[in-house]
């Protein structure tokens, strides 16, 4: 069968689309259906694809760490790379393909791009200098270094959440109700700000312009609000599951 954009085009759902962030929507998914036809043709698999952007995102966070100018706005276009990749191996998982641990692979790739990108923005702004770090800096890979982890974290917290969740008795329809709230909410605000947002367009134009300092600020706050929020609730939401089944077993 020969898999034509077309075929790609034809194929992509619509709950799909609804649920893409905009620059996706009108951008990246509309080139990623002409990789994605490239791809499927050589004999790839969405998690084979995936693989590779994984790949990608270790060689663009490298490019960073160099200190030269050019090599850090290639590293930005290698960003946007990996993205239309990760949208590639998705429009193959569904027209194509579906593969086992699918969702893992994809996963780790976005995972390995956040926890190693901003330890090597904040060195390449070191290198460089910014806008309000000048070089030599090393306060600025610090932030990086913390931007790098907030997301991992808050992500892992919120894995281990529903985990612990599903192993008490009575709590599998609540914590399923919970993470239906709370990937809507997380969805929602990282659709246009984080990845699939404006994060890609941001890191090209701070590239170019020297201001990776300030985009290792501004995400380094965005990342870790994300995961004081995260701490918060859901030590929040421990804490009311005990006080409230303590008044049960009172009863």
């Amino acid at each position: 069968m020969k898999y034509t954009v077309k075929y790609f085009y034809e194929n992509f759902p619509e709950w799909k689309r609804k649920k893409d962030s905009v620059l996706v929507r009108y951008f990246f998914r509309p080139i990623s259906f002409v990789f994605a036809s490239l791809f499927a043709s050589l004999g790839f698999t969405a998690n084979g694809v995936s693989m590779f952007s994984t790949f990608v995102a270790f060689l663009a966070s490298a490019m960073f760490v160099i200190p030269n100018h050019i090599c850090h706005i290639v590293g930005a276009c290698l960003v946007a790379v990996w993205m239309i990749l990760d949208c590639v191996d998705g429009n193959i998982a569904r027209s194509v393909k579906k593969q086992a641990f699918g969702e893992f692979v994809d996963s780790c790739s976005s995972y390995c791009l956040i926890a190693s990108l901003f330890i090597c923005v904040g060195i390449a702004a070191y290198n460089s200098g910014g806008v309000l770090f000048s070089v030599g800096d090393a306060t600025i890979v610090i932030i990086g270094a913390l931007a790098s982890i907030a997301d991992p974290l808050s992500r892992l917290l919120y894995q281990k959440y529903l985990s612990c969740a599903k192993t008490y008795e009575n709590d599998t329809n609540t914590s399923q109700t919970e993470k239906g709230k709370l990937r809507k909410l997380q969805d929602r605000i990282d659709k246009e700000i984080g990845l699939n947002g404006i994060f890609i367009p941001g890191i090209i134009v701070c590239a170019i312009f020297n201001w990776l300092d300030i985009f290792a600020i501004v995400y380094c706050c965005y990342y870790v609000g994300e995961l004081l929020v995260s701490l918060l609730y859901f030590n929040y939401k421990t804490i009311k599951y005990n006080k409230s089944h303590q008044v049960e077993e009172n009863k």
